[in-house]
């Protein structure tokens, strides 16, 4: 025997006996075997350098080699993360080791599958399952395979959330995938949390079985769409709070799924503020029993179509359709045996008005039908009913509403002198609203909807500066917010104009802060002085309300020519918002976040809009005094 062989086999005892103990980087573990595997066959593979061979009488009799290694024992179930911590942390690096993605370490990067150690987990050697709880990894876009491979044994992977109200993916994960044949063992609160999730692929996850779909997305409060096609729901039971809290939810794709053990669907969408259309048609909800809240704060949807909800039997319906102020269009459900409550009263072809869908209705009724010149008429009323019923909290007298209708429909009028009208009469001056509850109502009368925190802060402010509030009002009737509210009823936005002593204020000093403000956005945004004439304008714009801070910072700068002709890289552009509008440098994880949502597919507009409208711009501002 050769003597590098020799002493290649001892290295080998040794390297095995110290993989029983001690952890490999990133929280892997690697067996023994695994290890002494690798090695071996890296020796066998090696050429010795010619030695001279011991001479026959001299070789080392056998025992005194040493008795032979023992096998290394099994590592135990659980893996890196073991689900007993309830702290979920790593076991502690050790630096000696080589690190576990290094090419040039002796360890084989197959001989385990060890994504899992990115998850809290438990192993079950009856049925071979892996069942992951807490993802605990650093990743922004998640793939969970559908199987893992620990100590040379295959699981099948299943997944579950343990908690009521923690997310199991943190707040940082923005995509989240399944390999096809993970099993979900519940759906309750699968994603509940998950403030940072953007984008999530429901086509691989394995959902037979599954009776609860409570809170399953409960608060992803960043999630733009979901599609449900393909996913098996034929024992669901409880949509209960789904998509509660959903507040960017533009839409679900249904695809078809079977609904028809579902008996809950309570604040299903309560405070999906993005939605603009539902439409149930396709789906069997005639075993639910409990709706209550079910749309509730779902202010920017417009048009309903419940035509085929069979709504017979003890239903609860209550408060389903509350603070849906967007609402111009409701396909009505069949077989309704309660009274439910409309927020704004709507009418049909026959001019007939609702302010509740109709007990007893056993068949559909089309309220308020959009489309061809006929039906102009019905959308102005839809359009004063609503106003009488948001702006005066009451509902129309005949003679009033019919004048406002005929002006309408004659075209002597438009948006803006009707919202004015309303807003400035006599009626609406005695109800002796607060400044805030002043700019809430408005929101709700020209915007059909609650107000966000960020434009709510700026027109109280201004309220509250001296401005008055016939300039806060043309603030909002001259938006393009109230244009698209207008449009959605067919009659023209028209403009409300402002005279010099409308205009007039007191504050001196807060204009020299908004001078302040747009000086500094020309430097960070176009890298470079303002023009005294675009400054002046840009001030005055904000100071008699026609635009506020955070659109003068996004449009007028962010997303100006001038900016878009600067060429900036994604990376360029995202420390421009940090630097520009948080006063900050970003650290290389907020980099990657946007970068990821960049390539994903979303906007610079939508980056933009979040900025803006975030807490963080909305302190920048404070430290100027806006």
């Amino acid at each position: 025997m050769r003597i590098c062989r020799l002493w290649k086999i001892t290295a080998l005892c040794m390297a095995a006996l110290l993989a029983l103990c001690v952890p490999v980087s990133d929280g892997m573990r690697v067996s023994a075997r695994a290890l002494d595997e690798a090695l071996v066959a890296d020796a066998l593979s090696e050429e010795c350098p010619e030695e001279e061979e011991l001479p026959e009488e001299e070789t080392v009799p056998e025992e005194e080699l040493g008795p032979e290694e023992e096998s290394p024992t099994e590592e135990p179930d659980g893996g890196g993360v073991p689900a007993e911590d309830p702290a979920g942390e790593l076991p502690e690096e050790d630096p000696a080791l080589p690190d576990a993605e290094d090419p040039d370490s002796a360890v084989n990067a197959d001989a385990n599958t060890v994504w899992q150690y990115d998850f809290v987990y438990t192993l079950n050697s009856i049925d071979n399952s892996i069942t992951i709880t807490k993802y605990t990894g650093q990743s922004l876009d998640v793939t969970v395979p559908a199987i893992a491979r620990v100590n040379d044994i295959i699981y099948h992977t299943q997944i579950k959330n343990n908690s009521n109200s923690a997310s199991m993916w943190g707040n940082r994960v923005s995509k989240i995938s399944f390999e096809s044949g993970v099993k979900a063992i519940s759906c309750a609160h699968l994603f509940h949390g998950c403030t940072g999730l953007t984008s999530v692929d429901l086509s691989g996850l394995n959902t037979s079985g599954v009776q609860n779909f409570s809170d399953m997305f409960t608060n992803c409060i960043h999630l733009g769409y979901v599609d449900f096609t393909g996913l098996d729901t034929s024992s669901a039971q409880d949509f209960h709070s789904m998509f509660k809290g959903c507040a960017a939810l533009q839409d679900v794709i249904w695809g078809g799924i079977d609904t028809s053990r579902v008996a809950s669907t309570v604040d299903m969408f309560n405070g999906c503020g993005a939605l603009t259309n539902m439409d149930l048609s396709g789906l069997n909800l005639n075993n639910v029993t409990k709706s209550s809240a079910m749309f509730y704060n779902c202010s920017q949807i417009k048009r309903f179509n419940l035509q085929n909800w069979d709504m017979s039997g003890n239903f609860n319906g209550a408060n389903m359709f509350t603070n849906c102020l967007g609402m111009v269009s409701v396909d009505t459900p069949l077989n309704l045996t309660v009274e439910i409550d409309l927020p704004v009263t709507l009418v049909d072809a026959q001019k007939k008005k609702y302010t509740q869908l109709p007990m007893n209705l056993t068949t559909t009724k089309h309220l308020v039908i959009p489309g061809d010149e006929s039906a102009k008429e019905a959308w102005i009323r839809a359009f004063i009913a609503r106003m009488y019923n948001v702006a005066l909290g009451r509902d129309y007298d005949a003679e009033g509403y019919e004048n406002w209708v005929q002006l309408l429909m004659n075209d002597s009028i438009d948006g803006a002198g009707v919202g004015a009208g309303f807003i400035l009469s006599q009626e609406f001056k005695n109800r002796n609203l607060s400044n805030p509850d002043f700019v809430a109502l408005l929101y709700r009368v020209f915007f059909a909807r609650e107000p966000d925190q960020a434009g709510y802060e700026h027109w109280l402010n201004m309220l509250n500066r001296g401005s008055k509030r016939k300039v806060v009002l043309a603030g909002f009737i001259n938006s393009p917010e109230f244009a698209n509210t207008c449009a959605d009823y067919g009659i023209r936005q028209g403009h409300m104009d402002l005279t010099p002593e409308d205009l007039e204020t007191d504050d001196s000093v807060y204009r020299d802060k908004v001078l302040d403000f747009i000086r500094r956005m020309y430097l960070v945004a176009l890298n470079r002085e303002g023009e005294e004439w675009g400054v002046y304008m840009w001030t005055e714009k904000i100071m008699i309300g026609e635009v506020s801070v955070q659109d003068v910072a996004s449009y007028g700068f962010y997303m100006s020519p001038e900016y878009q002709n600067r060429n900036r890289a994604d990376t360029e552009f995202i420390t421009d918002l940090y630097e520009g509008l948080f006063d900050r440098t970003p650290d290389l994880s907020e980099i990657y976040h946007w970068l990821y949502r960049l390539e994903q597919g979303e906007s610079r507009e939508s980056v933009i809009y979040g900025f803006t409208r975030s807490e963080e711009f909305s302190n920048m501002l404070a430290s100027f005094g806006l």
